[in-house]
């Protein structure tokens, strides 16, 4: 037990320093969402009945963007701390490599999706704190699943390659590119070819990664929704633990 206060406590104190490289951005960027969700739910007003229906897909598509620039950029830093010789400092004595990895997938993934569902939640508790008790948060969670699902899957590029470019370009595709021309295949299978995709290799790829647009494109499809949440979460996981244990056998810095 005390050898896990001694890193949990080694942890926090290198988290301080990573989160200080990504601080200005994060605060401009949390108060920046934050208006603009107040903004959005006063044009709402009254707001809808709490349901599990896609009720805020105009809300998360404005504001989502803008937290997924934070998060490649915070990834980017990582990557530059690796390359750039930051990393070296601290892993000389303070920390170790599982420690490090950790610190920064709490500062570049965890911190930022945990600050934009409060983006969400902050402005309805003031607008109607009776209705944040009636509020279904699932399509938040599904928004937060996708931002984790890739963001992990681009930390495990960022700690393999240790390249800002890797990191900016693989951030791009997977966040932008290949969600929008795959729900622009899924359109043109179903509504042009009459091909049913729903239920095969390629829906279940797609929904592991990009679960909130699946729910979108196939809300009167799915039966029961709950069962989005388990693929990219096992994304997640997998994909830290992996950058976990690379990261104590095989990370090495310049």
């Amino acid at each position: 037990m005390a050898k896990l206060f001694h890193h949990i406590r080694r942890v926090s104190v290198y988290y301080s320093y990573a989160h200080s490289r990504v601080l200005a951005s994060t605060v401009a960027m949390v108060v920046v969402v934050m208006i603009l969700h107040l903004v959005i739910f006063l044009f709402m007003m009254p707001l809808p009945t709490p349901s599990r229906n896609p009720v805020l897909a105009p809300l998360i598509a404005l504001t989502n963007a803008l937290y997924i620039f934070l998060v490649v950029y915070s990834l980017t830093r990582f990557a530059g701390d690796l390359s750039e010789g930051g990393a070296q400092l601290f892993l000389s004595y303070p920390i170790g490599r599982a420690e490090y990895t950790l610190t920064w997938l709490l500062v570049s993934l965890l911190a930022p999706v945990l600050l934009y569902a409060l983006s969400i939640i902050a402005p309805l508790a003031v607008l109607d704190p009776h209705f944040l008790l009636k509020f279904s948060f699932f399509e938040v969670i599904l928004v937060i699943l996708e931002m984790l699902s890739i963001g992990s899957l681009v930390f495990f590029t960022a700690l393999a390659v240790k390249s800002k470019k890797a990191v900016v370009v693989l951030g791009i595709l997977l966040y932008f590119i290949l969600p929008y021309f795959g729900l622009i295949a899924l359109s043109i299978l179903t509504f042009s070819m009459r091909i049913d995709i729903y239920g095969t290799i390629f829906y279940w790829i797609y929904e592991a990664l990009f679960p909130y647009k699946t729910y979108l494109f196939f809300y009167t499809r799915i039966a029961n929704k709950a069962l989005l949440v388990y693929p990219p979460l096992a994304v997640s996981i997998v994909s830290s633990i992996m950058s976990l244990l690379y990261a104590k056998s095989k990370l090495e810095v310049t």
